[in-house]
């Protein structure tokens, strides 16, 4: 017995991205690129979406790029008058990885990162300084190998978010840098062809400490 006409295939076509479009969940609103948009208060870092990678001529053929992990930090926010904010970041000098296990040995070494005599690389902003609606300048003191030399970052906010697991306030910053190797010591290689100014490229998020 029939039970009526089966759908037309024009009418199913029309119909079925239709009921996918409502079975699925919207996607989430993109970050919010106003800074008061994060609540005042602690920020710790994120170190799963967190990297710092580092660049340095090799012979004047490639610029060499591997990344430093190990990473933690906080984060003071002003929303309201981000230029009041601060921030404090540790880097394990044991972290180094070029994906070469027996390379990250060498450049952990003292001759090096000489990570054994000082494991931690730390960076404490001292100004910060706002450039546009979404870029500003961080400038700190950057330690390495036991030497402290101030830094400036280039800093992008590239927003915040409501954590959809976390369940906390997210934000996330792009950084660039700069500085020289033989500020802090390190000159093995110098006169081989290995370049003295390292570029310095960061990813990094925060979360809001509950």
């Amino acid at each position: 017995m029939s039970l009526g006409h089966a759908p037309s295939p024009r009418l199913l076509a029309l119909v079925i991205p239709v009921a996918m479009a409502l079975a699925v969940p919207a996607h989430a609103d993109g970050p919010s690129l106003n800074p008061s948009a994060a609540p005042d208060g602690t920020y710790a870092l994120e170190p799963t979406h967190t990297r710092v990678s580092f660049l340095i001529s090799h012979l004047g053929l490639s610029q060499y790029t591997a990344w430093i992990e190990g990473a933690s930090g906080t984060l003071q926010w002003n929303g309201q008058e981000p230029a009041k904010s601060s921030l404090a970041v540790t880097l394990d000098a044991a972290g180094v990885t070029t994906g070469l296990p027996k390379f990250d040995e060498e450049l952990e070494g003292a001759d090096f990162f000489d990570a054994a005599t000082h494991p931690e690389i730390t960076f404490v902003s001292k100004e910060v300084t706002v450039t546009g609606e979404t870029t500003g300048t961080v400038t700190g003191d950057l330690t390495f190998r036991g030497v402290t030399k101030p830094m400036t970052l280039d800093v992008t906010f590239n927003g915040s978010i409501q954590h959809p697991i976390r369940n906390t306030r997210a934000m996330g910053f792009s950084a660039t840098g700069s500085l020289k190797r033989s500020d802090f010591g390190l000159t093995k290689y110098l006169d081989f062809g290995i370049g003295d100014e390292v570029q310095l490229l960061i990813q990094s998020e925060f979360l809001q400490d509950q």
